[in-house]
């Protein structure tokens, strides 16, 4: 099951970098959720050598979304 949710993240993340050239917004999307991916705690919204990252408010409100989309409690 791990190794095709892999599979299948990775398609995903494939698909949104080819939308990227269509769509620039589509960049963000796909940086949260490698991020999500790679379990990072504190999200950032750009790319490498940028320096700005979400809010911690946001950050935790992403978190708690994410925890309650999930069933986990808090």
């Amino acid at each position: 099951m791990a190794k095709i949710a892999r599979v299948n993240f990775q398609k995903v993340v494939d698909v949104l970098e080819v939308l990227q050239s269509y769509w620039g917004g589509v960049r963000y999307i796909r940086s949260v959720l490698v991020q999500k991916g790679e379990g990072v705690a504190q999200l950032s919204l750009v790319g490498e050598g940028e320096d700005l990252s979400v809010p911690d408010r946001v950050s935790e409100w992403i978190a708690n979304a994410s925890s309650k989309q999930n069933g986990d409690s808090e």
